[in-house]
């Protein structure tokens, strides 16, 4: 009898494994974008192509380090059995079975190898990490990829000048906040929705975020729109939102850009871009926060306080001006030997006047 339920057991066994197996190798990654069609690859067909193994370095957003050995076929490879190159490539997307995504950059797929790992220290991934695990060594966590179920082929976006600034630290102010809890925190934050709305940000256009430590990430209209800005507590501005994994939060908000208009943390950018003195206040030249963000070159710009108060500014005068936040925190102008009334309290808009 006990020979008899070791032997079921273990034919059990056999079957769940090759269910498994089975189940793994009909997996598919599939490649959307390309003029002549979708490509889908069985993770089997994946798992024929030559391999790299290569011990990597995982650093993520804490700045917490793991060490992998990793084995896959580079995405390199994969592209040129149908006769594509990713040096031809100006951005992808990975996108996750769980929805998590990241855009990954021209910059990136012009020196960097990427792997489709499905080795992890010599054994395959788990179950929730399958087919395939996007791994770029030398780039950051955010863009190792587990569950990877596509890999988008992205267009270029026309590039629109950037004719608006916003400062977000004075828009936040005209909002609402509400709670939000962040692990074991208890902040405020404001809908990002309703940010859009009162600076009438309304293309439908990506989104493209970049941190104060240089990350850059293009987010979709959609999900962008539908989060969150945290404006209390650790890590903030931060990006988040309870419909989408963490790792795709984004955190230290320098700026952002949507189409023609750009919203800026002046609180960042007096940790990023270079600070100046000018008659004894320490703030940012007006010129290297317009230049930060690919602004219009003009002739006249109009500052907009948060009131409504408006004043208009030569460019020729620009470089005599800075930007910085008072003892209250509030955004604020001042331009050496120009009027008074160049020195706006609460500062909204900087926009090229058309």
């Amino acid at each position: 009898m006990r020979r008899n339920l070791r032997g079921i057991l273990f034919m059990v066994l056999v079957m769940l494994l090759t269910i498994s197996l089975t189940t793994w190798a009909e997996d598919k990654l599939v490649i959307v974008g390309f003029s002549d069609g979708d490509i889908e690859v069985t993770a089997a067909a994946l798992k024929a192509l030559p391999t790299v193994t290569k011990d990597v370095v995982s650093v993520n957003s804490s700045g917490t380090e793991k060490k992998f050995s990793i084995t896959g076929p580079t995405f390199a490879d994969l592209l040129a059995k149908f006769d594509k190159s990713q040096s031809s490539l100006e951005a992808i997307r990975f996108v996750a079975g769980d929805g998590y995504s990241i855009e990954v950059p021209v910059e990136v797929l012009q020196n960097r190898q990427i792997i489709l790992a499905y080795l992890m220290d010599g054994e395959p991934l788990d179950e929730k990490s399958q087919p395939v695990r996007a791994v770029i060594p030398e780039e950051r966590a955010m863009y190792w990829v587990r569950n990877l179920v596509k890999i988008e082929i992205l267009g270029v976006d026309e590039q629109v000048a950037v004719e608006r600034v916003h400062f977000l630290e004075t828009a936040v102010g005209q909002l609402e906040t509400v709670d939000y809890t962040y692990y074991e925190s208890l902040d405020q934050a404001v809908s990002v929705q309703d940010l859009l709305t009162n600076l009438a940000m309304t293309d439908d256009s990506s989104i493209q975020l970049r941190a104060v430590d240089g990350l850059n990430k293009s987010e979709d209209q959609k999900i962008f729109s539908n989060g969150y800005i945290k404006v209390t507590g650790t890590d903030v501005p931060l990006f988040l939102s309870p419909e989408i994994p963490k790792g795709m939060y984004v955190k230290h908000i320098l700026h952002f850009i949507q189409a023609d208009a750009a919203v800026i943390s002046m609180t960042k950018a007096l940790e990023g871009l270079e600070q100046t003195t000018l008659d004894g206040i320490e703030g940012i030249n007006v010129v290297t926060i317009l230049d930060a963000l690919g602004v219009v070159k003009n002739e006249i710009y109009r500052l907009i306080a948060d009131d409504g108060y408006s004043v208009e500014v030569n460019a020729a005068d620009l470089s005599l001006g800075i930007i910085y936040l008072d003892d209250k925190g509030r955004v604020r102008s001042y331009f050496s030997g120009l009027p008074n009334n160049t020195g706006v309290k609460g500062l909204l808009t900087i926009e090229a006047v058309k």
